[in-house]
């Protein structure tokens, strides 16, 4: 078989997929995965087919992707303050639930004459920051928005978002600290702005390390973990998964042995991407976990070849490693096929990761 290759293990996938949408029904909990973790109308299908509310999207193709294949509940993560890509998504409200979500004024009321303009009505919430600094309000300033959208007319406030992405530049002993904040900080703004008589109907948030944490507070109704369908070493690192979770990994050949214990893989940061996990973690070592080879680092990537620190581990030319990508999401959004492997052995079936950048081609 050519390498490198980038493999999606069927099984563990679609166990991936039934054990996180079992968790939220057990709960009566509502969940919108992040659809940016696979960028695949295939695996979005799958996801639906088991029983998911809608899908939080990271880019305006992912909304009109997911519209494509039916989805009725479709949530925009990000602030929109760009015409065009509002025209877009009044476009899909009039067909859909389409929810937007905002942390100022401005954006807002941009999103208001959009909608007046075009004769339809977005859903709103508004973000909450519990942590990552990114995004978001403290809780008191979120209320006070969520109070002003609320009287505007095409707009309808629905509630509150956070995303309490700062957990992967944490380690697994913070995991549970970090869950109680984004439970408490989505608690006072839905405090605040009722007492202000502004009611909520969702308080939606997620992260694959937190959710088992803060699931069973009952302040969130809609969870969005995305990186649960593939999992990847960050999530082993932070206790969210194991080695027989994840379901992306990528084949590669040892190709040079230019020193003792220094070795050459065919992959480079064009198939594992150079991140070590979403936002950084210290906790990662290297540039992917090779599987069976635990003591082995990947110490540096350029564009199309890998270096190996071979420590205590044996590697010899010719020889195929499997590597468990830090972040599977950049991985996935590097190739346009992922190949299929099922119980071990790997097939020509793939499924299309068709949704990245702009290469998704659908007219609303």
């Amino acid at each position: 078989m050519k390498t490198p290759l980038t493999i999606l293990d069927k099984s563990i996938l679609k166990n991936n997929i039934y054990t996180m949408q079992t968790l939220l029904n057990q709960h009566s909990k509502l969940l919108m995965p992040m659809m940016k973790t696979h960028k695949s109308t295939s695996i979005a299908k799958m996801q639906m087919a088991a029983g998911c509310y809608g899908f939080l999207c990271g880019t305006i193709d992912e909304c009109v992707a997911a519209f494509s294949i039916n989805a009725y509940n479709i949530m925009y993560a990000y602030p929109v303050s760009n015409s065009e890509n509002l025209n877009i998504l009044s476009k899909l409200s009039k067909h859909c639930n389409m929810m937007l979500r905002t942390d100022s004024y401005e954006c807002a009321d941009l999103a208001q004459i959009i909608a007046k303009k075009n004769k339809t009505c977005f859903e709103m919430s508004v973000i909450v920051d519990s942590g990552l600094h990114r995004f978001g309000m403290d809780a008191y300033n979120a209320a006070k928005l969520a109070v002003y959208i609320n009287k505007l007319e095409n707009i309808k406030f629905i509630g509150f978002s956070t995303h309490p992405g700062h957990v992967y530049a944490n380690t697994a002993d913070q995991v549970i600290h970090i869950a109680k904040e984004e439970c408490e900080c989505l608690r006072l703004a839905r405090l605040y702005a009722s007492n202000n008589g502004v009611e909520c109907k969702y308080i939606t948030s997620g992260s694959t390390p937190t959710i088992r944490h803060a699931i069973s507070d009952d302040i969130i109704n809609v969870f969005h973990p995305g990186n649960y369908v593939f999992n990847d070493y960050i999530q082993m690192v932070l206790g969210s998964a194991q080695e027989t979770d994840c379901a992306l990994y990528v084949m590669a050949s040892v190709i040079s042995n230019p020193a003792e214990g220094v070795f050459i893989i065919d992959a480079g940061a064009k198939c594992l991407g150079l991140d070590k996990g979403a936002h950084g973690n210290t906790a990662i070592k290297g540039y992917g976990y090779i599987i069976k080879h635990p003591d082995a680092v990947i110490t540096s990537l350029s564009e199309e070849v890998g270096i190996i620190n071979a420590g205590k581990e044996e590697f010899k030319i010719g020889d195929i490693v499997r590597i468990i990508p830090n972040h599977s999401c950049s991985t996935a959004n590097l190739t346009s096929r992922l190949y299929c492997s099922q119980d071990g052995n790997i097939s020509d079936e793939y499924i299309k990761t068709d949704i990245r950048g702009s290469s998704y081609n659908f007219k609303v």
